[in-house]
């Protein structure tokens, strides 16, 4: 991913919510591109962003210059979500150190 290059201190996760029903719900996700931007701590962003890269750039790049004063007040169900994701890319990168 091209970003993945221009911020290598992040990791970038895509998924497809029909694939990945479990992790997702209850939260529904109805409009498409849907981004999620979280530290282990807190949401900075959820929400639909057009589907652009630079759009895309711009906003990592915000939040990864300003983390703090970017963060959203998440709603409970946010915030679980990012969780179950935050231990799902963790016990991927375990399965990865093993195979």
């Amino acid at each position: 991913m091209q970003l993945s290059a221009q911020f290598p201190a992040l990791h970038f996760v895509w998924m497809d919510v029909e694939d990945e029903a479990d992790l997702v719900e209850p939260v529904a996700i109805d409009d498409f591109p849907t981004l999620l931007v979280a530290s282990p701590e807190n949401v900075l962003f959820f929400g639909t962003v057009t589907p652009h890269v630079h759009t895309l750039q711009r906003l990592v790049q915000t939040f990864a210059q300003q983390p703090e004063q970017s963060v959203q007040s998440p709603m409970p169900e946010i915030d679980a979500l990012a969780q179950r994701l935050w231990q799902h890319v963790k016990s991927l990168g375990n399965k990865d150190k093993q195979g």
